[in-house]
C-alpha cells in the first residue's frame, strides 16, 4: 500500500481504458494516437533477444479490436499533464481456462520509471480482474527484464518452464 501511494503521489492517475472511453464509444477510437505512441515506446524498450517489431499505426488500429481485449482490464497511467505514461494489459481471457486472464504488456515510459508505477498498474489491473470474477493471471517475461520479474514475483507469480523461440530460414531467403 505504501509503494502504491508513493507511485500515485506524483499526481499520476491509474484508470482503465473503459473509464477513458465515452459511453457507447469504441475504446480503440479513444485517443488512438496517444495509446499507440505509448505502446510503441514501451514495446521498443522491452528487453528481447531480437528487437520487437511494432506494427504501423494503421495496422495497430485494425488489429487491436480483433484481439478482443476487455477495456476494463487495460489500465493506463495518466500523468498530471494528461500524457499517457504507462499501461498494464490484464484484459485477454483464456477461453480454455475459465477464470484465467493473460497479462500482456506492462510498462512505464522511461522518464517515469522508478516511481512504482509498474506495480501500481499491475495491482489496478488485478483488482479489475477480481471484480469481474477472474482468479488467475498468466504473463510472460524476457529473462533480462529484471524489474518486471521482480514486480511479478512480489505479486505472487510463479515461474514456469522457459520458452525457447527458434527461427529457421532458407539460405538466401532473407
Amino acid at each position: 500500500a505504501d509503494e502504491e501511494a508513493r507511485a500515485l503521489a506524483s499526481g499520476v492517475r491509474v484508470v482503465s481504458l473503459a473509464d477513458l472511453t465515452a459511453p457507447g464509444a469504441d475504446p480503440w477510437d479513444t485517443q488512438p494516437r496517444e495509446h499507440y505512441d505509448l505502446i510503441r515506446a514501451l514495446l521498443t524498450d522491452v528487453p528481447s533477444a531480437t528487437p520487437v517489431q511494432v506494427w504501423p499505426f494503421e495496422v495497430w488500429r485494425m488489429r487491436m479490436p480483433q484481439r478482443e481485449l476487455d477495456p476494463r482490464g487495460l489500465m493506463i497511467a495518466v500523468a498530471p499533464d494528461g500524457r499517457w505514461v504507462g499501461t498494464s494489459q490484464l484484459a485477454q481471457t483464456l477461453p480454455a481456462q475459465p477464470g484465467h486472464l493473460h497479462n500482456g504488456l506492462t510498462g512505464v515510459r522511461r522518464e517515469w520509471r522508478g516511481h512504482g508505477l509498474g506495480l501500481a498498474l499491475k495491482l489496478a489491473a488485478a483488482r479489475a480482474a477480481l471484480a469481474r470474477g477472474f482468479t488467475h493471471s498468466h504473463t510472460g517475461n524476457h529473462t533480462g527484464n529484471a524489474p518486471m520479474l521482480a514486480i511479478n514475483e512480489r505479486l505472487g507469480f510463479t515461474r514456469e518452464a522457459a520458452m525457447v523461440t527458434l527461427r529457421w530460414s532458407v539460405e538466401g531467403s532473407e
